[in-house]
């Protein structure tokens, strides 16, 4: 009897220390509508901050609430964005003209900035009063600032109580509609991340039970909602408790990668006409830059970024999974190398006569890759290996 207790406390958990355990994208028809309302519901919160910084700004009011020590405050929190923060006060940065910096990093700047310029002013009150500001009527919630991460999957109340509370109201569409990507679509297949999978589960077992584990396998096999390149972000925490804790996230290139353009456009997917397609695809400079070196770039720079809020070394590895095609699939490394070449040569064409880019260009697709020729790369079978 003792040896069999014996026997039984040394097998214990030895499962998950020998086995690697695999999450994937979650699907349900059941789910699916919740999915692409809170997708629909990130999406629209984090455009109307940004379009709030430049609602008064479109009218050169900005400049009365961006007092110095509002600018120093931001500044400090994001030093990157200092540069872009005063050309958008000279009115030299337009709405839709690119950032330059890392997708979750630009929406945690907007959040932090119109919290900062709003804190004890009426600056918000004066969008809201204002008519350019899109969906003006999320800035009068009370938790305006404390949205819920974007890697959760809420549960039916959660979502309700999120959606009463930001007085948000969801645009439904129909096939037969005019398309925009802002809009909620009935009929598109919404998933959760892997990722999301993951942090639901690890945050529902015990820290013993979580301490066991060894090896995980995210595998991001279809395109998912809310920003899905940035919620390993949320796995920073689990690593951090179990230094043994190995990730590896799986990012198939045909069924993920290569229709996350923009990340947030899902609704082409399904609603894209044939002439759109042609017509945005008419030449092979357009699909090199726009639908390849995107797509990477969106899940590289985000992929980069955990280190600095975190991430211990060796713990995070990004795989571009090439399956079912992996001899195309090196085709496409290829094209992302040979983008990573250009960047190196402009850099250095740039600094040969001591100059730098100037701002305007450093914003262009160019500069998505700017730590990518840095990194620990390597193409395996059909693979290509991102390695922190």
């Amino acid at each position: 009897m003792r040896t069999c207790k014996s026997v039984a406390a040394e097998m214990r958990n030895k499962s998950l220390e020998i086995n690697e355990v695999t999450f994937e994208t979650v699907y349900s028809d059941s789910e699916r509508i919740k999915a692409g309302h809170f997708h629909h519901l990130h999406y629209q919160l984090a455009e109307t901050k940004k379009s709030a910084l430049f609602a008064l700004n479109d009218e050169a009011q900005l400049h009365s609430y961006c007092i110095p020590d509002i600018i120093a405050k931001v500044d400090e929190r994001f030093p990157k964005h200092s540069f872009l923060l005063r050309k958008m006060l000279d009115r030299t940065l337009s709405y839709s003209m690119p950032w330059g910096e890392v997708d979750s990093v630009n929406r945690a700047f907007w959040n932090y900035a119109l919290k900062t310029i709003s804190e004890g002013s009426d600056f918000l009150q004066a969008v809201i009063n204002g008519d350019f500001c899109l969906q003006r009527n999320l800035l009068r919630s009370p938790t305006l600032f404390s949205k819920p991460d974007p890697w959760i999957i809420p549960s039916t109340k959660e979502l309700a109580d999120l959606a009463e509370d930001m007085f948000y109201i969801p645009h439904r569409k129909r096939e037969d509609d005019e398309p925009t990507q802002a809009d909620f679509w009935e009929r598109v297949k919404y998933r959760y991340s892997a990722a999301s999978a993951a942090i639901t589960f690890l945050k529902s077992i015990s820290p013993q039970a979580r301490m066991q584990f060894r090896k995980v396998l995210i595998h991001e096999n279809h395109l998912s909602v809310s920003f899905s390149e940035s919620h390993a972000l949320g796995l920073i925490p689990y690593c951090l408790e179990n230094s043994d804790l190995r990730i590896e996230r799986r990012v198939n290139i045909w069924r993920n990668v290569l229709r996350s353009e923009s990340c947030v456009d899902l609704w082409h997917i399904a609603y894209e006409t044939e002439s759109s397609v042609r017509y945005r695809y008419r030449d092979r400079l357009s699909a090199f830059w726009y639908n390849i070196s995107g797509g990477f770039a969106l899940w590289i720079k985000e992929a980069l970024i955990l280190a600095h809020h975190g991430m211990p070394p060796d713990s995070f590895k990004l795989v571009f999974d090439g399956h079912p095609a992996p001899d195309q699939s090196s085709q496409i490394f290829d094209i992302v190398k040979t983008t990573t070449a250009w960047r190196i040569a402009y850099d250095q064409y740039c600094s040969r006569d001591g100059e730098n880019p100037r701002w305007l260009q450093k914003q262009l697709d160019i500069y998505l890759f700017d730590e990518f020729a840095l990194s620990r790369q390597e193409y395996h079978q059909g693979r290509f290996i991102h390695q922190l």
